[in-house]
Order: C-alpha cells, then sequence, then structure tokens
C-alpha cells in the first residue's frame, strides 16, 4: 500500500543515502543521446551481459520445468538482458517488452537485436520498446530490472517502481545492481521490502542467492556488501585483456510459497 511504501522509504532511505554519497554515487539524471548510448555500449554490455547470463543461467539449471512465453526488462539499455535471455531460453518466447527512457538506448538495443538473433526466426512485430514504465499491463514469465535503481532520486520513488515490476510478474523478478556497497544496500532494500509486502498480499519468496526470507544477516552485521564475481572477455576496442571480472549483487523473487526443503 502507499502507506508501507513511505515507511519502509523512511527506513531505509537515510542508511542508503549515506552509504551512496560515502562510496558511489552523487545522484543527477544520466541522459543517453546517441553518442552516450553507443559509448555505453562498447563499455559496458560486455560486463552486463556476463553477468545477467550468469543470473539466468542459475534460474535455468534450478528450475527446468520452467519455460517463459514472455519477458518484461525495465531499463533495457542496449539489450544485454535480451541477449542473455535468448540464450538460455532460445524457445516458444512470443512476447519482449523493453522499457528504457532513452529512444536511442532502445533504436541500438532493437537493431543489435533484430540482426543478432535473425537465425532464430525472431519476429520483429514481438519486440516492443517503450519509454516509459506503465502502470497497468498484464503479467510477463520474467521480469529483469538491471543496473536501473541508481538512476533514481529517492528511495521512494525506488520501491514505487519495484512494487509496480513485481506487480507485472507471473513468476520471477530479477533485479541486479553493482557489486559495491552502495548497490548491495539497495538490493536488499527491494528484496526486503517485496519480502514485507508478499507476506500480506501477493505472496513470494527469495529464490536467489539467498536460501531464506529472513532479513540478511551480512546487511545488520557486516560491512562487506554480499557481491558475486563473473570472468568475461571486453571489447577489443578498450583492452588487449583476455579475461576481466565484474562485480555484481543481485536478488531473484519467485511469486508463490517457497517449496518444502528449498
Amino acid at each position: 500500500t502507499p502507506e508501507n511504501l513511505e515507511e519502509f522509504a523512511k527506513k531505509y532511505n537515510r542508511k542508503i543515502q549515506k552509504t551512496i554519497k560515502e562510496r558511489l554515487y552523487s545522484w543527477k539524471p544520466v541522459e543517453y543521446d546517441q553518442y552516450t548510448s553507443f559509448k555505453y555500449l562498447i563499455g559496458r554490455s560486455s560486463a552486463e551481459y556476463a553477468v545477467i547470463r550468469m543470473i539466468f543461467e542459475e534460474i535455468k539449471v534450478r528450475s527446468e520445468d520452467f519455460t517463459p512465453i514472455t519477458y518484461f526488462d525495465f531499463g533495457s539499455g542496449v539489450g544485454t538482458g535480451l541477449w542473455a535471455l535468448t540464450d538460455c531460453w532460445k524457445k516458444n518466447m512470443s512476447e519482449y517488452v523493453t522499457v528504457d527512457i532513452s529512444q536511442d538506448m532502445g533504436n541500438i538495443s532493437r537493431e543489435i537485436f533484430i540482426s543478432a538473433y535473425k537465425s532464430r526466426n525472431i519476429k520483429q512485430e514481438s519486440i516492443f520498446h517503450r519509454r516509459f514504465l506503465s502502470a497497468a499491463s498484464p503479467q510477463y514469465d520474467i521480469v529483469l530490472c538491471a543496473y536501473s535503481l541508481f538512476e533514481m532520486p529517492s528511495s521512494t520513488d525506488r520501491l514505487r517502481t519495484i512494487l509496480n515490476l513485481w506487480n507485472k510478474t507471473k513468476d520471477f523478478l530479477v533485479i541486479v545492481e553493482h557489486g559495491t556497497n552502495a548497490g548491495f544496500n539497495l538490493i536488499n532494500e527491494a528484496r526486503d521490502f517485496i519480502l514485507e509486502t508478499s507476506a500480506q498480499a501477493d505472496v513470494g519468496y527469495a529464490f536467489a542467492p539467498c536460501p531464506h526470507d529472513k532479513p540478511c544477516p551480512r546487511f545488520s552485521t557486516d560491512t562487506t556488501p554480499c557481491n558475486f564475481l563473473v570472468n568475461y572477455t571486453g571489447m577489443k576496442l578498450l583492452t588487449t585483456k583476455e579475461q576481466q571480472t565484474e562485480a555484481y549483487s543481485y536478488v531473484v523473487l519467485r511469486k508463490g510459497e517457497r517449496p518444502d526443503g528449498k
């Protein structure tokens, strides 16, 4: 409810804003024109693809019967989530919806996706790009929010968006951020909010990486972020290194009751 959202935002906002200011981030909106979007493609797409692909592979291995048909990507950027999704689940997909306020990002994403995956017979009419997140829409089998929470100016804005995405989720909601203290705090904010909200209405549980729905013990007792590492090969335009490493924090939330023993 709106009251719960405001209360939860007040609870987390002070700590998160302090961490952001001290360690990483001073908020201001980023505008991605065509030039900036291409810079992002070259500088960040390899790392982000590797992270999202790793998380999707975990879902695929642990839930072998999960065969998504519809996909929703908030803050889709140049389309790294689309690439990872199609590489993990190659069949049965009928609808891809991406949301990014930058039209230039959306254009690049669409062109790359269609060109790269022509051999998989992906129809152009199955891909929809939107610039804004709507409140009303159908549910999607898998919903992704990757590297987008830092773009929001306040805890209230973040939680309102996360709740909207949870309402759009039919099965899995995946949230990813940088593996810093600030990124880890934002992941925990989203995780705790959804678990608290779902206990009252739309039931769900933490699928990964947590084996439980209790508050994160590291969040309350440790200053080291809970993060993970993935190796990837960067674009040769930027580096001669064969392998690079990306640290990330994430949570996968799943609709329904937690299965016994899991």
